[in-house]
């Protein structure tokens, strides 16, 4: 019983985080597709459901609210600014090879 549990629970990982490596491996394909104006669940069907939410603000403009998807790169993000889920602006965020190493004291 306690083996079968645990083989169908490892299954299960392994099917989540392929998904999320498969969104991740395609945004840069899928980003073509998105255009300005395009609402928040617009933007994830073509991105995918695997976003991160990386920050939200009230503004004279209304409700702001950014949300990531990794790309395949790992120094590599896109990001997507609505307001009021309306698609408003997007970057593609890279980060630099030196901010991923750790640093060392002095």
């Amino acid at each position: 019983m306690q083996k079968k549990l645990l083989i169908t629970t490892l299954l299960v990982i392994a099917l989540v985080s392929c998904g999320s490596v498969k969104d991740a491996m395609y945004s840069e394909k899928n980003v073509r597709k998105v255009e300005l104006g395009m609402t928040k669940e617009e933007v994830i069907s073509i991105m995918g459901k695997s976003y991160t939410s990386a920050g939200a603000i009230r503004s004279p403009e209304g409700s702001v609210e950014i949300i990531r998807w990794d790309s395949a790169y790992d120094f590599e993000k896109y990001e997507f600014h609505f307001v009021d889920k309306i698609l408003k602006e997007w970057h593609r965020v890279r980060t630099d090879y030196q901010d991923l190493w750790p640093r060392v004291a002095p």
